[in-house]
């Protein structure tokens, strides 16, 4: 590594935030909802049906069936 190579990397290191200011303290609602829709459609698009992503994650079919009505509704407008 030549000199210049090495103070870049120094300080990219250097430059990196903290974790602290990367992970968020809290985890709101709507964080969770979001992962949870975005689970739902992952699942959808690896082909399982409503009843199997509700059973694998614990949530009720009509929940997985609200994920489905808000996204045509979404891809719609």
């Amino acid at each position: 590594m030549t000199s210049a190579s090495v103070e870049c990397a120094r300080t990219s290191i250097t430059d990196r935030a903290p974790f602290s200011d990367v992970v968020p303290e809290k985890v709101t609602s709507m964080d969770k909802r979001t992962r949870k829709a975005e689970e739902v459609l992952r699942l959808e698009t690896a082909g399982k049906s409503a009843d199997c992503i509700a059973e694998e994650l614990g949530l009720s079919r009509a929940s997985v069936l609200r994920v489905f009505r808000f996204v045509e509704r979404a891809s719609a407008a």
